[in-house]
């Protein structure tokens, strides 16, 4: 082989590893981020059903119908207060 093939075969090697290492990098930059967002995502639900479950604590002892119409309008009235 010549002295220029040998020079063009690891300009080829070295442009090839840099492509590779950019697509190496790019990738795991992307799944860090995707990481991030789902531990949000989960921290989020986790908060939502929190708030469920404190909405839900009350009523869950109320064994007749009545009591439960009762004290959801109760809550309906507390609510509306709050917001005027």
């Amino acid at each position: 082989m010549s002295k220029w093939n040998t020079e063009q075969i690891d300009s080829d090697k070295r442009i090839l590893f840099i492509i590779l290492l950019t697509l190496f990098t790019s990738l795991l930059v992307w799944t860090c981020i995707l990481v991030y967002d789902i531990k949000r995502d989960v921290n989020q639900i986790k908060k939502s059903l929190l708030e469920i479950e404190e909405i839900l604590e009350p009523i869950e002892h109320i064994d007749d119908t009545a009591g439960l119409i009762q004290h959801m309008n109760s809550e309906t009235n507390i609510s509306a207060e709050a917001n005027q």
